[in-house]
């Protein structure tokens, strides 16, 4: 039961790599493993063989689509490094470019403009919709990321790349708290998950320096205190 073509989410999004990365052996045990169970949102059958055409998710990117498959996919590493190398590829002027992709995030714009007219008392909140949704979803897509790569983390070339991976995120951490804070985010006291693990992962190492700036980082950002 499998197709010749990819389809479905996999060419709404332009990643058809990911079937040809996945194989159809590996991708027929995973339709028969989750043929029964629960869905959130979609199921991964739906996923592979729904018309492009309805296999948007509005307003969401390519690291949204990469966070469910790392969700389905949980033991598998391979996976998981496969994506988040793809995930390099990707920033905030590119995210939603590919020839369907595009369109339907120019159909996004445009329903989010119609919400505008319909009700002008919450147009602020519409407008911050149509804000590219690149690092947010960058933010999930890291967070869990890391929920498998810190299992794996005695491994040397693993913690190495989880540094690099907090790095990162440490680097980018003032442009993604500013895109949550279109959505209210994170004056209702949320915490910063993400955060949380580097500061755990630098007090196991001892590294007291990295630790304090983390959490003046976060403090500074307006993110939960940490309860280290």
């Amino acid at each position: 039961m499998m197709f010749t073509q990819a389809r479905g989410s996999l060419t709404t999004y332009d990643i058809e790599f990911i079937y040809d990365f996945l194989g159809e052996k590996r991708i027929n045990q995973k339709l028969e493993e989750l043929k029964s169970k629960p869905t959130m949102g979609t199921t991964f059958y739906d996923f592979l063989f729904r018309s492009p055409e309805y296999s948007y998710f509005s307003g969401k990117g390519k690291l949204w689509v990469f966070s469910i498959l790392v969700d389905w996919f949980k033991p598998d590493l391979d996976l998981h490094l496969f994506l988040y190398n793809k995930s390099r590829d990707y920033n905030e002027e590119n995210y939603h470019n590919g020839k369907l992709l595009a369109v339907k995030w120019e159909e996004y714009q445009k329903s989010m403009d119609r919400m505008i007219l319909r009700n002008p008392e919450k147009k602020e909140y519409w407008a911050n919709q149509k804000v590219s949704s690149y690092w947010i979803e960058y933010h999930f897509f890291i967070h869990s990321i890391l929920g498998s790569l810190i299992k794996y983390k005695s491994d040397p070339k693993i913690e190495s790349l989880i540094i690099q991976i907090f790095k990162h995120y440490f680097e980018s951490s003032d442009k993604i708290t500013s895109r949550f804070k279109l959505n209210d985010w994170p004056q209702h006291g949320l915490s910063n998950n993400i955060f949380m693990k580097m500061e755990e992962f630098y007090i196991e190492k001892g590294d007291s320096t990295k630790v304090s700036q983390i959490k003046e980082r976060a403090r500074i950002q307006g993110w939960r205190p940490f309860i280290f």
